[in-house]
């Protein structure tokens, strides 16, 4: 069994930032019960457009860099060859390939690493990849390739996560958990940010349900629950 997690790296955020200027994939391998890491590919891609400078400040690809990479749609497949997929928010990176003109984005199911973090871990800080990793006090075998904001570097670490979380629970458990909205432990946003959501007012929690689609499904789940328990208390 493979699961390759899969991190992108863009010209800033969708809609007008989809465009993608790094890509990388890393392998678990599950061998006799015991999974290891497989293969790890990476690449630049050229987006087609000038790299916005805000852009550049998170993950430091520039257009001298990408001036010669291939374009995506030049890239080999990376989607095939693996059982599952992962990547840390996989909404958001199904979202970006989709985007970018990827296809078979539905043939395998997907592991999304945050959410399972959530789930498994709701006293942490925050659930970032990187947090985690420090949080869990993961020892990585190469930690020099775990540069924060590049596509490899990210995508290593999330194998690391997903190694460790697949202690604790099934690749069916967190396929099943990818598919709905998961309770936060808290908000890192706002006037709120960080209190714990059973002293959040109630009147904060209906303003985000009634903004509705502006804020994600986490959140507006976790919104509704706690303004449903409040109002029934």
């Amino acid at each position: 069994m493979i699961i390759r997690i899969i991190d992108t790296e863009t010209c800033g955020l969708p809609p007008d930032g989809s465009q993608i200027v790094e890509i990388a994939t890393v392998d678990l391998v599950n061998e006799d019960g015991e999974w290891k890491r497989g293969r790890m590919w990476s690449s630049l891609v050229n987006p087609g457009r000038p790299i916005p400078p805000e852009a550049s400040a998170v993950h430091h690809i520039t257009d001298d860099m990408v001036k010669d990479a291939p374009r995506f749609e030049d890239l080999p497949p990376f989607l095939e060859g693996a059982d599952y997929r992962a990547a840390h928010n996989a909404k958001f990176d199904v979202g970006i390939l989709a985007a970018n003109g990827a296809h078979g984005l539905a043939d395998k199911p997907w592991l999304c690493t945050y959410k399972c973090g959530v789930l498994l871990y709701p006293a942490a800080p925050n659930h970032k990849n990187q947090t985690l990793r420090y949080w869990l006090g993961l020892k990585l075998a190469e930690p020099e390739a775990a540069l924060p904001h590049r596509a490899l570097g990210d995508a290593y670490v999330t194998a690391a996560l997903l190694r460790t979380y697949l202690r604790s629970a099934t690749v069916e458990e967190m396929v099943e958990a990818t598919t709905r909205p998961v309770l936060l432990p808290k908000f890192v946003f706002g006037k709120h940010a960080m209190v714990p959501l059973k002293d959040v007012p109630l009147d904060y929690l209906s303003w985000i349900v009634g903004k509705g689609a502006e804020f994600d499904e986490d959140v507006l789940h976790t919104a509704k629950h706690y303004l449903a328990a409040g109002r029934a208390a």
